[in-house]
């Protein structure tokens, strides 16, 4: 029991409070989108739609063993590994050196083109199988007028985006899209100069492979359903055009189809854009879109999602911003002080029309270095064919795992209850049963409160409180394979800076104090000595030396409140002599903190921390972990433990903040002055952090060699 004899009960609490609000914190991550699994991997639904999991467990137990027929199927016929999506690699290169062989034909730039769409719908007819009904050209035109001075300039651009649907027949109305998306513009084409195999070639070879693989499965599929009731989900292909301008062909695409006003129907978007380099591994991006005075990143379950398919893939898992954990941890913070940047994927207009996107890329325009990127040396032989596999495998097993609507977010009961009734009308065993749930699931619409006008709007006045309250809520971090949310970042920076507080704070503080003990010795022995010479000089008798108690009373029993009440009166005949003499002792070792207090700093300084987190959430996370050892171990004097420590966090931290600023000045754009404001504050604070951690343990330091010596002193003394 003596281990925990001098542990303080409030750490104690405090480690039982953030384990609580940690648990709670993953509890609500995991129930938001009402989906469970258990351990067979099946997915469990809240009261309200149990009934429709219910009717459809018959169809999933008689397609369990559907993928296992198929991957044999795939064995027996190409021999290969058994992989539902065993997209080959290197037919991919070959897609990439026949469209550059293409772009570098006699024929002119828009011949060309036509010549290189008529390969890629050829290809997915003949060697796919894929019906020409399945895939769509969508013709656009894009114009953009400019004014310099008084000259307006327009400028149009037209091609067209391929669309290529994976189901073989009408899908379920009420089914979320998928939508995958990749361009298949470069931007050197045509006259003999034609590059671009891994921006972004690479990524449209894979797109017409993968979007073979997902017809052939629904083919299967469909015809090994002996009930009739399988419905496809719905994977929509789109190769883009005209990207390099400025993502014109996704621009085009979503107000053609006005995805804006419609974002519910789909489930999400994914960007495949340079991929298979031979130096790069796949990483996910989230570029800053700004939208609105708003700056928008992909949604953490999008990215969660991601993750946990890379790492069922490869033990390696897939980084975000990075494939080092590091440079990713410091690009995750460093994209929340960026309000926008100057690249453009097709990713960002789907951003900005409200569909959850992403950016599945191995191309770091932060950290990383691709010295062929938009030059004529792109070419086919700087790709890598493991390097496409392990990103093939990985698209392909997120695209299955969210091939059920009950695997994405925001589960809408009214469009499952209507897919429940296309179900029900072709079961007519169980007509009976599934007009009663119907009804249920009908009177639960009807008599949900969140019907009431009022009741809405209070429920939107309270989420934009919270919002204002809790403005970094949306923020998140992903480290390996944990991607951590508000709560989790929140609940743990509270807990370091609490450990902080019952160790390092009260350390301080006890020092503090008794430095402040000590000073007020040295005065008070100052003053009775100017008092004495004196009173000798005057022929007056001597004051009589404070007495061995008095002194311990002074040393030992008075508290701090009584030093600072304790006032000396001096003669009017020694004021001149003892005020020289204290205002000489106190400036020869006085400093800043001698007056402020440090260990009262510190607690402002923990506690700005605490409230920033609430808004500049992951940013002050990081910052907190790279300050956590100076901070807890500021008290540790032997050996200069806590100059080491405090110099090699303020390093860290320095590092931190500079990269931070070199990405904003050469990267990033300005904002409105409220945003410039508020990030020029935070980083003001980061900066004086840095310092701070530093002068704690100097000052403190300092302090403790003085009690030494002082009590070495009184010792040899006594």
């Amino acid at each position: 029991m003596g281990i925990f004899k001098n542990i303080d009960y409030h750490l104690i609490i405090s480690i039982f409070v953030f384990v609580s609000i940690f648990s709670l914190s993953r509890y609500i991550y995991n129930t938001q989108y009402n989906v469970v699994n258990d351990s067979n991997n099946n997915i469990l639904l809240d009261a309200n739609s149990q009934f429709y999991i219910y009717q459809q467990q018959q169809l999933r137990n008689s397609l369990n063993h559907v993928e296992s027929d198929f991957n044999q199927k795939n064995v027996n016929n190409k021999k290969q590994n058994p992989n539902i999506f065993d997209v080959d690699a290197h037919q991919v290169i070959r897609h990439t050196e026949n469209l550059i062989d293409i772009g570098n034909s006699k024929l002119v730039y828009e011949e060309s083109r036509s010549l290189a769409r008529d390969y890629i719908k050829e290809y997915l007819m003949t060697s796919g199988g894929i019906p020409s009904d399945n895939i769509i050209f969508n013709r656009f035109e894009w114009s953009e007028r400019r004014a310099e001075g008084k000259n307006i300039t327009t400028t149009t651009w037209t091609g067209i985006n391929i669309m290529i649907w994976s189901n073989s027949s009408i899908a379920a109305p009420n089914k979320k899209i998928r939508v995958i998306g990749s361009h298949y513009d470069t931007v050197h084409w045509g006259l003999n100069r034609t590059s671009g195999a891994h921006d972004n070639l690479s990524g449209t070879g894979l797109l017409i492979e993968t979007a073979i693989q997902f017809y052939r499965y629904n083919q299967f599929l469909k015809e090994q359903d002996t009930t009739g009731t399988y419905q496809e989900t719905p994977y929509l292909f789109v190769l883009f055009d005209q990207e390099e301008p400025g993502a014109l062909g996704s621009k085009s695409f979503i107000d053609y189809y006005k995805i804006k006003k419609n974002s519910s129907k789909y489930a999400y978007f994914i960007d495949v854009d340079a991929i298979g380099y031979k130096n790069a591994l796949p990483i996910i991006q989230t570029y800053p879109y700004e939208h609105n005075h708003q700056t928008l990143f992909s949604p953490r379950w999008l990215v969660d999602r991601m993750i946990q398919s890379a790492y069922q893939v490869t033990l390696d898992g897939i980084g975000v911003g990075n494939p080092k954990i590091g440079l990713s941890l410091m690009y995750q913070a460093h994209r929340y002080h960026l309000l926008s940047i100057s690249y453009l994927s097709d990713d960002g207009p789907f951003t900005w029309s409200g569909v959850d996107s992403l950016l599945l890329t191995d191309l770091d325009i932060f950290y990383g270095k691709n010295p062929d990127y938009h030059k004529q040396t792109d070419l086919p032989n700087n790709l890598d064919a493991d390097h496409l596999k392990i990103t093939s495998n990985i698209l392909s097993h997120f695209l299955l795992s969210t091939i059920s609507d009950y695997s994405l977010p925001n589960i809408d009961l009214k469009q499952n209850n209507n897919n429940n009734q296309i179900i029900n009308n072709n079961n007519n065993n169980n007509n009976n049963n599934n007009n009663n749930n119907n009804n249920i699931s009908q009177s639960l619409n009807n008599q949900s409160i969140w019907n009431n006008p009022m009741l809405r709007l209070f429920n939107q006045l309270f989420n934009s409180l919270i919002d204002l309250l809790f403005s970094g809520n949306k923020q998140y971090l992903s480290i390996g394979p944990l991607c951590l949310g508000f709560f989790d970042l929140i609940s743990i920076s509270l807990l370091l800076l609490s450990i902080i507080y019952y160790t390092s704070f009260k350390s301080y503080r006890e020092i503090v104090l008794q430095y402040e003990k000590l000073r007020y010795q040295k005065r008070k022995r100052l003053y009775r000595k100017s008092k004495n010479d004196a009173s000798s000089a005057m022929g007056t008798d001597h004051e009589e030396s404070p007495s061995a108690s008095e002194v311990e009373d002074v040393d030992i029993g008075m508290d701090s409140n009584s030093i600072n009440n304790v006032v000396i009166t001096p003669s009017p005949s020694t004021i001149i002599e003892t005020n020289v003499g204290v205002s000489s002792f106190g400036s020869s070792t006085r400093s800043f903190f001698d007056s402020v207090r440090g260990h009262r700093i510190l607690f402002v300084h923990l506690l700005t921390l605490a409230i920033i987190s609430l808004i500049d959430t992951v940013y002050s996370f990081e910052i907190i972990c790279l300050g956590f050892l100076a901070l807890t171990t500021i008290h540790w004097h032997k050996y200069n433990i806590n100059m080491i420590t405090s110099f090699i966090s303020g390093a860290f931290c320095t590092n931190f903040i500079y990269k931070d600023i070199s990405q904003m000045i050469s990267l990033g754009r300005k904002g409105t002055g409220s945003q410039e404001l508020s990030l020029g504050i935070f980083l003001t604070i980061y900066i004086i952090h840095s310092i701070l951690i530093v002068i704690y343990g100097y000052d403190l330091g300092r302090k403790k060699v003085e009690l030494i010596k002082f009590h070495t002193d009184k010792t040899k003394t006594l």
